[in-house]
């Protein structure tokens, strides 16, 4: 993947959403915006976008403006092809403003990307703060940069909170687990049910 995105030895920030005219395209013109403040203060980095939509000309027109040559766009990738785009990342970057769940939260930690967003809605149920992710007050512009510029910063931080988001998914967000756990509870709800009903 960084030979597709011509990424050299450059720390590669990733962001993926539907480019559709709501919370998703906003969060991805925060990255955008919060990537050009760290480019002016002398950071080095690629961002690239994963994701499509109607949104599409305003997000690759402001990224030009504002990033230039330090921003690639993938177009939609396929869900079972998102790993190969995780793999070529050092880090995983998206506010989640008003995220129910954050799919692409549990994905990119399954890859062994630390992750930086909101400290908001669902995003805290689906990592673990200063362990596997930086969380930061929602629109709170200096605290998310700063996130973002310590994970860039610090290779070894990086790494470490990494491998901690792939052991952390697997521990706590593995999909027969899941379902083990919940038919383990619906069982006790049924025998529960079962006795009061004698």
């Amino acid at each position: 993947m960084r030979l597709q995105w011509k990424a050299g030895d450059l720390p590669v920030i990733l962001s993926a959403a539907m480019f559709r005219a709501d919370v998703k395209t906003q969060g991805l013109v925060w990255v955008i915006e919060s990537c050009a403040r760290l480019l002016q203060k002398g950071r080095k980095f690629l961002l690239v976008i994963a994701g499509d939509g109607k949104e599409r000309k305003r997000l690759f027109q402001l990224a030009e403006q504002l990033l230039g040559s330090n921003v690639f766009f993938t177009g939609k990738i396929p869900r079972e092809k998102m790993f190969e785009f995780y793999s070529g990342g050092d880090l995983f970057v998206f506010p989640g403003m008003n995220e129910s769940l954050g799919m692409v939260y549990l994905e990119a930690q399954s890859c062994g990307l630390p992750v930086v967003a909101f400290n908001t809605a669902g995003v805290p149920e689906v990592v673990n703060n200063r362990e596997t992710a930086l969380l930061t007050p929602s629109f709170d512009k200096e605290q998310f940069d700063s996130a973002v510029a310590a994970l860039l910063d610090d290779t070894n931080k990086r790494m470490h909170m990494g491998n901690a988001a792939a052991r952390f998914v697997r521990q706590h967000h593995d999909l027969a687990k899941n379902y083990q756990q919940l038919e383990l509870l619906l069982e006790d709800v049924i025998a529960l049910h079962r006795e009061q009903r004698q």
